[in-house]
C-alpha cells in the first residue's frame, strides 16, 4: 500500500466513523430512558441539596439581606465574635457569612467575625481613618 492509498483509507475510516458517532448520537438522544439530570437519573432538582454558603454585607431595612437575598432568620444559629448571639446583634453593613437554606431561604447559621482587629493606634482629625496596631 502506498502513502496515498493510505491516506485515503484513514479519511475513509474517518469519515465513516464521524456517520456512525453521528447517527449514534441522534439516536440516543431519542430514547425513552432518562438520560440527564443527575448521574442520568432525569432528575433536576429533587436530589439537589439547596445549602450553600454566602458572604457579604447585612441590610436590616426591613429583613434580614445578605449579599441582596432576604432571609428568614427564625431558626438560624447567629454568632458574633465567637460567641452565640441573637439578629438584634447585627448591624447593617456588618461583613458575614451564612450558611442557607436556598429553596426556604432560610439562614441557618450567621456567622460575624470582624475583618479588623486590634488597638486603635490614632485617628485623623476628621475621623476619616484610623491607625490599627
Amino acid at each position: 500500500m502506498n502513502s496515498t492509498t493510505s491516506r485515503r483509507a484513514g479519511k475513509t475510516f474517518a469519515r465513516a466513523l464521524l456517520i456512525v458517532a453521528s447517527l449514534w448520537i441522534l439516536i440516543a438522544g431519542c430514547s425513552d430512558k432518562p438520560t440527564g439530570g443527575i448521574n442520568g437519573t432525569g432528575k433536576t432538582g429533587d436530589l439537589v441539596v439547596s445549602t450553600g454558603l454566602i458572604i457579604g454585607q447585612v441590610d436590616l431595612t426591613e429583613m434580614v439581606t445578605i449579599d441582596g437575598l432576604s432571609v428568614n432568620t427564625e431558626d438560624a444559629e447567629i454568632v458574633v465574635n465567637g460567641e452565640s448571639g441573637t439578629v438584634e446583634d447585627l448591624r447593617t453593613g456588618m461583613a458575614v457569612s451564612a450558611r442557607v437554606n436556598f429553596d426556604l431561604q432560610r439562614a441557618e447559621v450567621i456567622q460575624y467575625q470582624p475583618l479588623v482587629a486590634g488597638p486603635i493606634e490614632s485617628t485623623s482629625d476628621n475621623k476619616a481613618s484610623i491607625g490599627i496596631l
